[in-house]
C-alpha cells in the first residue's frame, strides 16, 4: 500500500472457490458480492468468473474470526454460509452469507453489518448511533 502496509495480491476467500487477485480495474456498475456496494479500488477479482469483494468485506471475517460484536445489537452474531438464501432482518436483502444471531434469530448482511455504527449531521450537536430494534411488537426489524 501507499502508507507502507502490505496487501495480499492474491487470496483464497471462503466464499468463493476460486483464487481472487487485487486490481485496480474497476468494470462499469459491478457490485461487490459481499457488501453489495458499487466496486471501488481496492478490490479482489476471480479470473474464471464474475466475482468481486472489495478488500475491506475479503478482510471482514478474519479480523472478527467469525463473529460479529456490534453495539447495535445485544447478542453476539456468527457468520452463516448456507445454500439457502437467509433474509436479513434490517434490509430484506437475500445472502447466502450472513451474520446471524443464535440466540433470538436476527440476521444481517455483509452491507448492514459494515454500516457506520456512529455517524453525525453537522446541524445537530450530538452523534447518532445505528440501532437494530424492533419498531413494534410485531418482531420486525
Amino acid at each position: 500500500g501507499e502508507d507502507g502496509t502490505e496487501i495480499a495480491i492474491e487470496i483464497k476467500h471462503f466464499s468463493h472457490k476460486h483464487d481472487l487477485k487485487l486490481t485496480d480495474e474497476i468494470p462499469n456498475k459491478t457490485k461487490c458480492n459481499g457488501c453489495v456496494q458499487y466496486i471501488l479500488v481496492p478490490f479482489y477479482s476471480c479470473t474464471q468468473c464474475s466475482f468481486f469483494l472489495h478488500k475491506s468485506s475479503a478482510e471482514l471475517p478474519k479480523i472478527k474470526s467469525n463473529t460479529l460484536t456490534l453495539a447495535c445489537h445485544e447478542h453476539r452474531l456468527s457468520l452463516s454460509i448456507t445454500y439457502i438464501k437467509q433474509k436479513c432482518s434490517s434490509s430484506n436483502s437475500e445472502m447466502y452469507a450472513v451474520f446471524r444471531c443464535s440466540t433470538c434469530e436476527f440476521v444481517l448482511d455483509f452491507k448492514c453489518a459494515t454500516l457506520p455504527q456512529t455517524t453525525w449531521y453537522n446541524q445537530h450537536e450530538h452523534f447518532f448511533n445505528l440501532r437494530y430494534t424492533p419498531e413494534d411488537d410485531s418482531g420486525e426489524y
